[in-house]
């Protein structure tokens, strides 16, 4: 009987460790993938912004050609 106390004392403690082990990795899991997918954002903003200005450059560079050619 007294064995039996042991081995569930144990199963027990190993139990709760595992169970906050797990929790801390799913935390620092969930940070480094906010920290990721912010990182990816700011990216895709920048990509956009880019592209905003590129065309806006463009349209100025159409708009100046066709009243060239209508001058």
């Amino acid at each position: 009987m007294n064995n039996l106390g042991i081995i569930m004392m144990v199963a027990l403690i190993a139990g709760s460790i595992t169970v906050v082990v797990s929790t801390i990795g799913l935390i620092v899991d969930h940070k480094r993938n906010k920290a990721k997918n912010r990182e990816k954002r700011r990216q895709q903003i920048s990509a956009i912004n880019s592209r905003t200005i590129l065309t806006y450059k463009e349209n100025l560079r159409a708009d100046a050609e066709h009243y060239r050619r209508r001058a």
